[in-house]
């Protein structure tokens, strides 16, 4: 479902910027875009805290600290020298945070498991 509530925010971002090109109204096109980039970060947010729910109760917000720390880490430097370093340090540790939840759930965190859950 989520794919699909995405792809339809794409296809009304990609109409309100056509429209705004046929219009010749340079603000339209803006405006699609930035529609397509909400949806994008409503997608991405829910998925963070949908994943981090399913391993435990309070889990949704690691994955949504993981989703900020990302984040800053990427555009923290247009706001502050420090705050790229800080974004860095969030998602390493919610990386961590998310991987012993998984352990402790007995979800299969590391590359190349089985499908029986054992890592050989």
């Amino acid at each position: 479902m989520l794919v699909y509530t995405t792809l339809g925010g794409y296809a009304i971002g990609a109409v309100i910027a056509i429209i705004g090109l046929f219009m010749q109204d340079d603000t339209l096109p803006a405006l699609g875009l930035g529609v397509a980039v909400l949806v994008t970060a409503v997608a991405l947010a829910g998925g963070a805290f949908l994943g981090g729910q399913t391993l435990a109760r309070f889990g949704g917000l690691i994955g949504l600290a993981f989703l900020a720390g990302a984040g800053l880490a990427i555009g923290g430097g247009a706001i502050a020298p420090w705050l790229p370093a800080l974004g860095a340090a969030i998602a390493v540790l919610s990386i961590i945070g998310l991987v012993l939840l998984g352990i402790r759930r007995r979800v299969p965190m590391w590359l190349g498991a089985r499908n029986d859950g054992s890592p050989d």
